[in-house]
C-alpha cells in the first residue's frame, strides 16, 4: 500500500466514524429533546389542588377526607379520572363525567341509586364557583358547571358535598 492510498483510507475511516457519531447524536437529540422539554414544562406547570369531601346528608357535616394533589391536568374531571382509587367517575355520554363516589379511610361513599342524593361541588377559589349560591339549598360558592368544565388553577380548593335534594 502506498502512502497516498494509506492516507486516503485513514481519512475515509475518520470521516466515517465522525459521521456515525454525528448521526447518533442527531437521532438521540431528536428522540430525547422533546421528552426533556415536556418533562421540564410539566414540572414548571404543576398545580397544587386541595380537595375536601363532606357528607352533608347528616345533621353535622362529616368530613370524609381532605387531600392535596399536584397535577398537570386541565380540569377537575381529568384530575379525578387520574385517581381512580380516590374517585369514582362515570361517563354519561354527551353530558360529560359524573362523580359517583369518593374513597375514604372507611371505604367508598357513593351517592344512592335514586336521584335524591348528589355530589355538590363548591369552591371559594375557582372563578366558575366563587360567589354563586344555590337558591334551593343555600350552599355558597357552588359550582354551576360539571367537573369537566372546572378548569384548574394553582392553589384551587374544591369541596365535594354529598347532599340530599
Amino acid at each position: 500500500m502506498n502512502k497516498t492510498n494509506k492516507k486516503n483510507w485513514v481519512m475515509w475511516l475518520i470521516i466515517a466514524i465522525a459521521s456515525i457519531i454525528f448521526s447518533a447524536s442527531v437521532i438521540l437529540n431528536i428522540t430525547y429533546l422533546p421528552k426533556y422539554f415536556a418533562l421540564k414544562n410539566r414540572v414548571d406547570n404543576t398545580l397544587k389542588i386541595k380537595i375536601n369531601a363532606y357528607d352533608a346528608t347528616k345533621p353535622v357535616h362529616e368530613m370524609l377526607f381532605s387531600s392535596n394533589y399536584e397535577s398537570t391536568m386541565l380540569t377537575l374531571g381529568d384530575l379525578m379520572q387520574n385517581y381512580p382509587d380516590s374517585f369514582e367517575v362515570i361517563a354519561s355520554g354527551s353530558l360529560g363525567h359524573w362523580l359517583e363516589g369518593v374513597n375514604t379511610n372507611n371505604g367508598w361513599i357513593k351517592k344512592t341509586a335514586h336521584d335524591s342524593e348528589y355530589w355538590a361541588i363548591t369552591s371559594p377559589t375557582n372563578s366558575k364557583c366563587k360567589g354563586n349560591t344555590d337558591p334551593k339549598s343555600n350552599i355558597p360558592d357552588i359550582c354551576g358547571v360539571g367537573i369537566d368544565d372546572l378548569f384548574l388553577k394553582n392553589n384551587d380548593i374544591f369541596n365535594l358535598m354529598l347532599v340530599t335534594q
